[in-house]
């Protein structure tokens, strides 16, 4: 369904500037995704630059952002625990730490 997920982004402007990224990236589509990270990364807040480089497998980059967005006053953190863009960082140690330190795992 990646080809839905990239029309939504066409479909709603400020919502697919933050998704289109990695959507692109979960589609296999590396360097279009890499070329919309960068020509959009100003506009990408920290959890989105944290799914991004997730779901491309450079967990140090992913953890990096989570860590700034941990520091960010934001209304996202409930989503952390579920996000399937994380999916490959549960297997990480550094992902069950930050969980327990926002108070989101005991």
């Amino acid at each position: 369904m990646h080809a839905e997920a990239l029309a939504l982004c066409d479909s709603a402007p400020y919502w697919g500037i933050m998704n289109r990224p990695i959507f692109l990236a979960k589609a296999g589509k590396r360097a279009l995704a890499m070329k919309a990270y960068e020509q959009n990364r100003s506009y990408l807040n920290s959890y989105s630059k944290a799914e991004f480089y997730a779901v491309l497998g450079q967990k140090d980059s992913a953890f990096y952002w989570l860590q700034r967005f941990y520091r960010e006053p934001t209304g996202d953190l409930i989503f952390l625990p579920h996000d399937p863009f994380l999916d490959n960082l549960r297997d990480d140690p550094r992902f069950a730490e930050l969980l327990k330190a926002m108070h989101l795992r005991d």
